[in-house]
């Protein structure tokens, strides 16, 4: 199941009766119509039934709306916002939500410019778990700090590290990151999760992510920063 709103159609078209609907319009429900199926199989119940207008339709469309993350399979939260993101056995690329290949591997992924790229892998992710188990976000933001397109801009915050990712989801056998994506889930205020000290600033960034991985040259936005 992926991330996010998904709108579905249950049983027949209430457009024009048919099952299967021929109107080339709802031919993209096909696919959802299948797919329900199949999270009914894996014991998915749950959802909102709304009604959806399509302009060539005299009746509406019947539509559930469902939300579940992919890794831990709440429907309280989209995959992007689970804590346990690294933990994922199934969704090894979780821009596509594929698990056929990684991030680095994505297609989606590689015909993004890099300001793309950053914003994704770095901004987006600021107080959150990286992205992607392995993936080196820091490289992405070193390259593009050293790029123009950055305009000598420092970002003010950054993913955690995968370390601090771990330490996280491991406390009290994991009872503790429950409650705490419970809490994160009322309204997704970052200011209610931990902060991850060694990559809370970008001179954290640059001596215990940078350095390690021997990334050469000090980033002159990140020397002249006050963080």
């Amino acid at each position: 199941m992926e991330d996010g709103a998904e709108n579905i159609v249950i049983g027949t078209c209430s457009g024009c009766g048919a099952e299967p609907c021929g109107d080339h319009l709802l031919q993209g429900f096909r696919e959802c119509d299948r797919r329900l199926e199949q999270y009914c199989r894996e014991g998915f119940t749950g959802g909102e039934v709304t009604v959806q207008f399509l302009k060539t339709r005299n009746q509406p469309l019947t539509i559930m709306e469902i939300t579940r993350c992919c890794v831990c399979y709440s429907r309280t939260h989209p995959t992007a916002m689970c804590l346990r993101l690294l933990d994922s056995r199934t969704c090894r690329c979780p821009i596509c939500r594929s698990s056929q290949h990684d991030i680095g591997d994505c297609p989606d992924f590689n015909t993004m410019n890099l300001c793309r790229q950053v914003q994704l892998l770095v901004a987006d992710r600021a107080g959150l778990p990286p992205l992607g188990k392995g993936f080196p976000w820091w490289d992405y933001l070193h390259r593009w700090m050293n790029d123009p397109v950055s305009e000598n801009k420092v970002l003010s915050g950054f993913p955690w590290s995968e370390k601090f990712a771990k330490e996280i989801t491991s406390r009290e056998g994991g009872q503790h990151v429950k409650r705490l994506q419970a809490e994160f889930d009322k309204d997704f205020d970052r200011s209610v999760l931990p902060v991850d000290e060694s990559t809370r600033t970008i001179n954290g960034v640059y001596t215990n992510l940078w350095c390690p991985a021997n990334v050469r040259g000090w980033v002159h936005s990140a020397g002249s920063s006050n963080q």
